[in-house]
């Protein structure tokens, strides 16, 4: 028993001592065999162009006088502008209709229209001109100026409207011709003068009437 004890005090004084790296050294070493990261490729990419492309549409009033018979065109202008050049570099479709004033379709007073105006892209362009020709029915009757409306929409958001609406008076050029017979009475009896229009009217017709002494002298022989 002593003997074994004396053994393992022997081993224990003579055990080899293992040398020890500092922490710091042993981190350096581990990050210096590191391979070198191989560079990954950069893509590049391209940009969409979103400029934001406007447009203004307006269109014109229109007067014309109707003409006696058959039709009379009524032509409206439509035009589209850009404040700068490429506003213009997308097509557009305006959608137009007409609409009764005191004009009426049911009257035959004019033929109602619908359709379509196709503008085309133009980068350069900074002003586009459409036309719309609407039929005015002619006729013989005297009567008050009358209008109508052409009304224009559009589906695109990037349309403005200036001016949506364009009006057409339609020209009364006709004239009624008035005329008066001669009258005879007795003394102490009244005159009946009779007025006529060669045609009928279509608006109220004012006029006014008096008397110019001939032989007779006014007073003494006729009176109003």
């Amino acid at each position: 028993m002593l003997l074994t004890n004396w053994l393992k005090s022997l081993t224990s004084r003579y055990r080899t001592v293992r040398s020890r790296r500092p922490r710091n050294q042993r981190s350096r070493a581990r990050h210096r065999y590191q391979p070198a990261l191989s560079p990954r490729p950069i893509a590049i990419e391209e940009l969409e162009d979103r400029t934001l492309l406007t447009s203004m549409i307006s269109i014109d009033d229109v007067s014309v006088a109707e003409g006696d018979s058959g039709t009379t065109d009524f032509v409206f202008t439509v035009t589209r502008t850009g404040n700068n050049a490429g506003d213009l570099n997308s097509s557009i479709s305006i959608y137009y209709t007409t609409q009764d004033g005191t004009a009426k379709v049911a009257d035959n007073d004019y033929l109602s229209e619908s359709g379509t105006l196709q503008f085309t892209a133009d980068a350069s362009a900074q002003s586009q001109t459409m036309t719309v020709r609407i039929e005015v029915m002619g006729n013989t009757i005297t009567e008050q100026n009358k209008n109508f409306q052409l009304v224009l929409s559009t589906d695109d958001p990037e349309t403005n409207f200036e001016k949506m609406l364009g009006t057409a008076t339609i020209i009364n050029d006709d004239a009624n011709s008035l005329s008066i017979n001669d009258a005879t009475a007795y003394e102490d009896g009244p005159l009946i003068f009779e007025v006529s229009l060669d045609e009928v009217a279509g608006a109220d017709i004012t006029f006014s009437a008096s008397t110019v002494a001939g032989t007779a002298i006014e007073s003494g022989s006729y009176g109003d």
